[in-house]
C-alpha cells in the first residue's frame, strides 16, 4: 500500500503532448487534489484541470456514497469556471491483486526495490518503488495510449492543498450535480 499522505508531480506523455500533474492523496482525512496542465484535449492548446474531491463529506440531497468532487477548468485564455460532481467513494491508491494486477517483475536499481504489476489482460502496467517501511510509491504508470512518470512523491502536503477558488460554491440541498 502507498503511504497514508502523498504529494506527486508527475510528467504524462500523450500522442497531444505533455501534461505536467500536481496531485495532492491524504488518505487519512480523504481528501485528493489533482491538477492536470497541457494540451488536455487538444494538441497545442494549453489547458488546466483541477479536480478536489472532499471523500469525507457528502452531497446534501444525495446518497451518501456521491462525494462532492469539484472540477476547475481554465481555458487557454484564463478563463475559469468551476463545477460540482459526484465522485465515487474514496479509492486506496494502490498496486496488486487488489486492483487485479499480477506481479510480473522485481529488481534492484541504485539501491531501490521496483515492482512491475500488469492487469490481466495486459492493458495497464504500474511500476512501484517500495520503501523500508513496507510501503510502496508509485513510478510509473502505462496505459495504451498514455504514459504517466511520478518525478516526485513527498509525504508532505501544502495547508492550501484543498482550498476551493470563490468560484467553486459549496452544495446545499437541492444543488444540481452532474
Amino acid at each position: 500500500s502507498t503511504p497514508g499522505t502523498m504529494a506527486l508531480t508527475a510528467v504524462e506523455t500523450t500522442s497531444r503532448g505533455a501534461i505536467s500533474h500536481e496531485i495532492y492523496y491524504d488518505n487519512v482525512h480523504e481528501l485528493v487534489a489533482w491538477t492536470r496542465t497541457g494540451p488536455l484535449y487538444e494538441a497545442n492548446v494549453h489547458e488546466t484541470r483541477r479536480t478536489v474531491t472532499f471523500y469525507n463529506e457528502t452531497i446534501p440531497g444525495q446518497p451518501n456514497t456521491t462525494k462532492p468532487e469539484y472540477v476547475i477548468e481554465t481555458d487557454a485564455s484564463g478563463k475559469s469556471t468551476c463545477t460540482l460532481f459526484g465522485g465515487d467513494p474514496m479509492y486506496a491508491w494502490e498496486f496488486g491483486e487488489a486492483r487485479q494486477q499480477t506481479l510480473t517483475a522485481q529488481w534492484t536499481d541504485d539501491g531501490r526495490d521496483f515492482e512491475e504489476w500488469t492487469t490481466i489482460d495486459g492493458v495497464h502496467r504500474s511500476i512501484a518503488v517500495l520503501t523500508k517501511d513496507g510501503s510502496c510509491s508509485p513510478f510509473i504508470d502505462s496505459h495504451p495510449s498514455s504514459t504517466i512518470v511520478y518525478t516526485s512523491v513527498d509525504s508532505g502536503i501544502p495547508s492550501d492543498a484543498f482550498d476551493l477558488p470563490s468560484t467553486c460554491k459549496k452544495p446545499v440541498v437541492g444543488h444540481g450535480i452532474h
